[in-house]
């Protein structure tokens, strides 16, 4: 038998991982009724307030023993950052504030 002087062969690397595409928004398509829709900006569960933000982009007060929870989820533990809402806002001494809430 021959020998001959070759190097061993070398294992090939693994390809490289292409990283997973980042996360798409979701989207949110609210329901036709009669309210300013927008998502709960902030909410500070301690205090119990918070401010919403509408679709054009106005921040808005609440507190939740100011506002009349309306729909399904007439509870304040369904009130989180991010949450879809629909709301009604009223003029107070105060300025502007969400008198009802409606978390989708």
């Amino acid at each position: 038998m021959e020998e001959t002087n070759q190097p061993p062969p070398v294992p090939s690397e693994p390809p490289a991982e292409t990283p997973p595409p980042p996360p798409t928004p979701t989207t949110f398509s609210f329901p036709e009724d009669k309210f300013r829709h927008g998502r709960i900006l902030r909410f500070f569960p301690q205090s119990g307030y918070g401010f919403v933000k509408d679709a054009q982009g106005q921040d808005t007060y609440f507190h939740v023993d100011e506002i009349r929870f309306v729909g399904e989820k007439r509870d304040r533990s369904y009130v989180n950052e991010g949450a879809p809402g629909g709301f009604d806002v009223g003029i107070t001494s105060r300025g502007t504030r969400v008198t009802q809430l409606k978390i989708y």
